[in-house]
């Protein structure tokens, strides 16, 4: 039979097709079902009723075929759920519509929805719908498509954001138990059921699902301080997100790296991720509210990030604020209802937070009543980590009070959670506290297993973390390294004081230098295991050098001097007893060295470091006068008081026996050569100085100057590059650097020397450089070196130097920083640079980040760098004083020796020679 359709061209009325008797049976069944919802039977009549209706209920009335519906264009609201309906290629007329239902039917196809502009709100689930169209470009409005419960070949939403479409969870109840199991802190058994639920998930399709699955994997594998695998989980989970743009999963995400970022120290990346966040949480407020979770999911997401914020800013210190975030996370758990999922979760985190606050603050009574409540929600949860969270900060404030008895309790209930949820990070934290309580005891003896097992733990943590993590992990743990030394000495115990200071010393610089150096540093090198005292002895006998180890550990400086023939000694000061802190002594004796005047500075070198500007704003320096010269004396004989005298009779007779100084902290900063002894002679008068960041980094470079030809033919000088543009702020235009034509000349003559040319102005391109570096024996590079100024370019590691830019690319701008030398494979034995500020960087326990650092680990082990800007005439004089002396010791550090004394001749003032230092190794071992 013929089934009429409507003619081309117009839209039949409703009264067109309930008169025309050759319609289908089926639609005349439509026809009937429209004329009883007008309640006539008159056709005109009940165009008429039906024409005033907004809104149309035809649910559940067995319709299959909705042609006659096409007439009714002025709809906005349609339920045509649980009917039979297959086509709905009549509803593309209907061109209001706002609201549609469309549960239970057998729609295949839904591409006729595509014209309709105004839907807000539709529902399809349970169809026959296997394939979605790729896109609804047109459905702007379109705020929910519910496609539950359909064959669905890929879960793939047709609109923008993702989070309009609601799709079926293939794994509900898998991921429900393995959420289960995350909240109890069964941390391994979730791991495993998460990773279950996030295979169903990718086989169905369902992208949104998948990122949910992966981000709470992330949250697991950070419980387990398994932190490189929890940051590539979670950053998986955030490029899906963004993806699929879904505005509460990217805020999840970005919640969840700010964890990571917290667990590893870096709590400016942490509070950032969560400000971001926050923004996030805004944008979702504005577009109303999502159709998964419904109404309370938003502020259950605030709370947990409000909370998160407060933890962050406790470990910056901002404890004021720390406490108005955790009342705000508060205020947002109290708007769910009683037995919301998550709420008494959320609830049990933030009483620990706020209590943890108070204790910070000194409010005892509040700490103590807001941890109670959290233990208590946590014990009637059966959740484990808050149990242990509660306990380990009850135990703070037990220990703040003085009650030891009742702290150390609260610690080891707490520990033998962590160690039964397998947190070894949460661990670490508990012994490194329990050990803290012995030695505020003075029972030293108890306070060494426990510190002992936490560097274990910590240690644990590290594989398969990057450089810059590594670094910023161990910055959170550098107490427990320092006060086992303390405890230790105490215990008359120097030499293991020792392996430990050493063992805290550039661990994430050893580990980036074994595995730059080979691809498998067990059977080329030495392992990065911390070195045993054996093995500190073994470098001290092949360097033929005096090894002098420094270490700050609160109020006293610990002093280890290894000598060659294996002897160690330890000698110490109290810092309390000179009146003077160590970063005023070592801020002091640098800038009485730089300036020639004594100041009165009361801030730390890191704020002076990141206050002062290298190199582009002043490069001048004011004559010193005779008044001048005796406060620098003052003051450098007080450095030398602190640091040297007490190991004066250790080092050796003679100034051609080094005397190498591995530095801690702001002890990087001091200039060694141009401390004075109580006659006025200088160190550098004394002795062969050289610096390292740590015993092991001087051992492996010494394997790899094995590795190097000792040709230094094969030279790349380079002077005065033409200067790339630098803005002094984020508003500012950016200017060409100033030029330096005296680095031009000095390296003239120095290429001179070395048989080679020297590449000029425009001729010292980055791209030029960095291809010659990787041929050259020795290179020399006097040019701008940068410090705190790379802010301004986004460069997170400290140090840069300038060359001619090609480009704006990472390889043409003309920048090469501290992280592009990282990826060069290097073959010179010596890399000197000649620029301003070149030896600093910032401070940290793995020592200094930044150029010197870069170029040892990229494969040099010898470099020659300075720690301020030095005038032109006193550098090209000190620099060809060392290339005319290098060829006669083949000892750097003796030639830079005598190229200091021959520069002090015409340039008394060590502010013109004491600037230079060479790190790594001072011979050539071959």
């Amino acid at each position: 039979m013929l089934v009429s359709s409507p003619s081309v061209g117009r839209v039949r009325s409703f009264e067109d097709w309930c008169k025309d008797r050759s319609i289908s049976n089926a639609q005349k069944y439509t026809v009937s079902v429209l004329l009883k919802m007008a309640e006539t039977s008159e056709c005109g009549e009940a165009q008429q009723v039906l024409g005033e209706l907004v809104n149309l209920d035809l649910g559940n009335r067995e319709i299959e075929d909705i042609a006659p519906l096409s007439s009714l264009t002025h709809l906005k609201g349609l339920n045509l759920s649980f009917n039979q309906i297959r086509d709905i290629t009549p509803l593309g007329n209907l061109s209001q519509l706002s609201f549609l239902l469309l549960s239970g039917n057998k729609i295949e196809n839904i591409s006729p929805l595509g014209s309709l502009v105004n839907l807000s709100y539709v529902i399809l689930d349970r169809n026959q719908i296997r394939n979605l169209p790729p896109s609804f470009p047109n459905l702007r409005q379109l705020t929910a498509l519910d496609l539950q419960n359909n064959p669905l070949v890929e879960k793939k939403c047709p609109v923008t954001p993702a989070t309009v479409c609601l799709f079926s969870n293939d794994a509900l109840d898998v991921f429900a138990q393995a959420e289960q199991a995350y909240q109890q802190g069964n941390f391994e058994e979730a791991l495993v059921t998460f990773a279950q639920a996030r295979e169903v998930y990718q086989e169905s399709g369902d992208r949104r699902k998948e990122a949910d699955s992966l981000n709470r994997m992330g949250d697991i594998y950070s419980q387990l301080s398994e932190y490189a695998k929890s940051i590539t989980i979670r950053r998986q989970a955030l490029t899906i997100r963004q993806s699929l743009q879904d505005l509460p999963g990217i805020g999840a995400s970005l919640t969840s790296l700010a964890d990571s970022y917290e667990k590893l120290g870096q709590y400016p990346q942490a509070r950032s991720a969560l400000q971001a966040a926050l923004e996030n949480m805004k944008e979702q407020e504005q577009g109303g509210i999502p159709l998964e979770g419904g109404l309370y999911e938003l502020p259950k997401d605030q709370g947990e990030l409000y909370n998160a914020l407060a933890r962050v800013q406790n470990k910056m210190g901002e404890h004021q604020e720390a406490l108005k975030s955790a009342q705000t996370a508060l205020k947002y758990y109290n708007l769910l209802p009683d037995g919301y999922e998550g709420k008494d979760f959320g609830l049990g985190n933030t009483f620990d937070q706020i209590g943890i606050t108070y204790n910070y603050l000194g409010q005892v009574q509040e700490a103590q009543s807001f941890l109670n409540q959290a233990l208590e929600l946590g014990q009637q949860r059966g959740d484990r980590a808050v149990i242990a969270n509660s306990l380990t900060h009850l135990g703070e404030v037990a220990s703040s009070q003085g009650e030891m008895p009742t702290a150390l309790d609260y610690y080891r209930q707490a520990l033998e959670i962590r160690k039964q949820i397998g947190d070894r990070a949460g661990s670490g934290i508990i012994l490194n506290q329990i050990g803290a309580l012995y030695i505020s005891q003075e029972d030293y003896r108890r306070a060494i297993p426990p510190l002992q097992e936490a560097i274990t733990l910590w240690e644990s943590l590290r594989p398969g973390l990057r450089d810059g993590d590594k670094v910023s992990l161990f910055e959170t743990q550098v107490t427990t390294y320092e006060q086992l030394q303390q405890a230790l000495i105490a215990e008359e115990q120097a030499e293991a004081a020792l392996e430990i200071a050493e063992r805290s010393r550039a661990r994430a610089f050893v580990e980036l230098l074994a595995a730059r150096l080979s691809g498998k540093p067990s059977e080329i090198f030495d392992t990065p295991d911390p070195p045993s005292l054996a093995k500190i002895r073994r470098i001290a006998q092949e360097q033929q050098a005096t090894l002098v180890q420094y270490s700050i550990v609160g109020d006293t400086l610990y002093i280890w001097v290894i000598k060659p023939n294996g002897l160690i000694e330890l000698r110490s000061q109290n810092l309390e007893d000179l009146g003077i802190t160590l970063e005023d002594a070592a801020e002091r004796t640098r800038v009485a060295a730089v300036t020639g005047r004594s100041r009165g500075i009361q801030r730390g070198v890191n704020q002076w470091v990141q206050a002062t500007r290298s190199g582009v704003q002043d490069n001048q320096l004011e004559p010193s006068t005779h008044t001048q010269k005796r406060r620098v004396n003052r003051r450098l004989k007080k450095s030398y008081e602190l640091l040297i005298e007490p190991i004066v009779d250790l080092l050796p007779s003679t100034p051609q026996e080094p005397v190498i100084f591995i530095p801690h902290g702001s002890l990087f900063l001091v200039p060694f050569p141009a401390l004075q002894d109580e006659q006025g002679v200088y160190l550098i008068e004394k002795h062969t100085l050289l610096t390292a960041p740590s015993i092991q980094v001087l051992g492996l470079a010494r394997q790899r100057a094995r590795q190097l030809s000792s040709d230094l033919t094969r030279a790349l000088v380079v002077g005065n590059p033409q200067m790339p543009s630098l803005a002094e702020s984020l508003e500012a235009e950016p200017e060409p650097l100033s030029p330096l034509p005296g680095a031009e000349a000095e390296a003239l003559v120095i290429a001179d020397l070395l048989g080679t040319e020297a590449l000029i102005g425009t001729e010292a391109t980055e791209e030029k450089i960095t291809e010659q570096m990787e041929k050259a024996s020795l290179i020399h590079l006097a040019t701008h070196g940068l410090l705190d100024e790379l802010e301004v370019l986004g460069f997170r590691t400290p140090g840069a130097l300038a060359f001619t830019s090609t480009g704006n690319t990472r390889a043409t701008d003309g920048w090469l920083t501290s992280e592009e030398i990282l990826d060069l494979n290097l073959t010179a034995q010596l890399v000197v640079l000649s620029a301003c500020n070149t030896g600093r960087g910032e401070i940290t326990g793995d020592g200094i980040i930044g150029l010197s650092r870069s170029l040892i680990a990229a494969g040099t082990p010898s470099v020659l760098v300075s720690l301020w800007a030095v005038p032109d005439a006193p550098t090209s004089e000190l620099m060809q004083a060392f290339y005319r002396e290098l060829p006669k010791t083949n000892n750097r550090a003796a030639a830079l020796r005598q190229a200091m004394l021959t520069t002090m001749e015409t340039f008394p003032n060590p502010n013109a020679w004491a600037a230079f230092t060479l790190v790594g190794e001072g011979n050539d071992p071959n």
